[in-house]
């Protein structure tokens, strides 16, 4: 991927059941905790919503001969009629059979600008003057790619998509639109779709490190965890000196239980990198699977240093330090991660747990049955009959 300054990361998103999320489960420890990232973490509601609207951004080509597009775009799947443009797709000249080149070659500043900008995490403003660019050059393909990594920055994966779409349109050889597409998918949760890309721009490339990374991602979210990690092998295999692919074969690793290989890994790639948050709380993550706690604790803790964003860390934190019988401790953090996802119902249900060991029985009663609430609305019968034997532990009020 020589043009990209993409990664995927560990995803920062709301989960919902973040114990199922991860796959790991109190009283089912053995399986160990599952690495499901990437794009993830998205919720249900949110996940229908993004899905009709990509449905969409992938059916723009074959409708520029229509202005009115049906498009679900309300967060409540509200039906409503769109007058489309079509954003970049339309650009009146990008499908009207013009050359993959424009007739005047661009002057290689207005790139190298926009790329500046990004590195300053000056996103709008690259997308300024790249849209300002793209307006008269509406066939060049690298510039509507840059802009799609740009508008990706900013969580615009719709019109990131759609950015990439016209570029593969343009150019159906190239790879590196082919590779950075599959990870916003991968981001957006639509795993099948970004293996297929990925693969297509192993197939234009295969020495993509990236690509390889980005589909193992993939895999491990489809429960593909022996292709997960063929992948994650051969992206470091590739590249051994690039942090995320150390963290992306630690996190294959982990989910296949092989914990000490995992650790290692990890270790690696925050040795290479100590900015990489993605190594620590994979690190995190794997420590939680050899039960040990204490390790856990500070590598999710270092994660949140970084990325404060990463707010999911909260919930293991708090439950590493239940599990260490550090109450007062373990309720600050529950309190912290429900403050950023009160439609997890494993948050609350953590917190009632400590909150009977700190013999606020009736707190834990009120935090249980919120869970318990939360699970009925998820269909998640599972947690649902946690819940409920937790709550009739408690007997009758």
């Amino acid at each position: 991927m020589a043009e990209g300054r993409r990664r995927i990361l560990w995803s920062t998103k709301p989960v919902l059941n973040i114990r199922r999320y991860a796959g790991w489960v109190e009283g089912r420890q053995p399986e160990g905790p599952r690495d499901l990232v990437g794009g993830i973490g998205i919720n249900r509601e949110g996940g229908k919503h993004w899905q009709a609207a990509y449905a969409f951004s992938r059916r723009c080509a074959c409708l520029l001969d229509r202005n009115e597009v049906p498009l679900r775009w309300q967060p409540n799947l509200t039906p409503m009629k769109t007058t489309v443009v079509c954003a970049a797709l339309s650009l009146g000249l990008l499908f009207s059979g013009i050359s993959t080149a424009s007739a005047q070659s661009p002057p290689a500043d207005v790139y190298k600008q926009a790329q500046a900008l990004i590195e300053k995490h000056d996103y709008k403003g690259a997308i300024a003057i790249l849209d300002a660019y793209i307006s008269n050059h509406p066939a060049e393909a690298k510039y509507l790619v840059l802009r799609g990594d740009a508008k990706d920055d900013i969580g615009d994966h719709i019109g990131a998509l759609i950015d990439y779409d016209a570029a593969i349109h343009i150019n159906p050889e190239y790879e590196y639109a082919y590779a950075t597409r599959a990870g916003t998918e991968v981001e957006m949760g639509h795993y099948d779709a970004g293996v297929a890309d990925a693969t297509k721009a192993i197939a234009l490339t295969s020495d993509d490190d990236a690509a390889y990374r980005t589909r193992a991602i993939a895999y491990m979210n489809l429960d593909k965890l022996d292709a997960a990690l063929a992948d994650a092998e051969k992206a470091v295999t590739i590249d051994k000196s690039n942090s995320y692919n150390l963290s992306t074969r630690c996190r294959a690793h982990r989910n296949l239980k092989q914990y000490d290989l995992a650790i290692s890994d990890c270790t690696t790639a925050i040795t290479l990198d100590a900015t990489n948050d993605s190594a620590f709380y994979a690190r995190g993550m794997a420590y939680i699977g050899e039960s040990s706690w204490g390790n856990a604790i500070g590598d999710f803790r270092k994660a949140l240093q970084i990325d404060d964003t990463n707010t999911n860390a909260f919930y293991w934190i708090a439950m590493s330090e239940y599990q260490q019988q550090q109450y007062a401790q373990a309720l600050t953090d529950a309190n912290a991660y429900i403050k950023t996802a009160d439609r997890d119902g494993d948050g609350f249900l953590l917190r009632a747990k400590i909150e009977l060991k700190q013999g606020n029985s009736a707190g834990a009663r009120t935090d249980a049955t919120e869970a318990l609430r939360l699970y009925h609305i998820q269909a998640d019968d599972t947690s649902a009959k946690d819940a409920q034997d937790f709550l009739d532990s408690l007997g009758k009020p």
